[in-house]
């Protein structure tokens, strides 16, 4: 079982892993 911490620290790894996707998509779109 995952504690609240690590549940939210994997959340907000996944969340900037995701962003910079978007980001990298963006930069080759233009």
């Amino acid at each position: 079982m995952l504690s609240v911490y690590e549940a939210l620290q994997l959340m907000l790894g996944f969340g900037s892993f995701l962003l910079s996707f978007i980001g990298l998509i963006v930069i080759i779109v233009k």
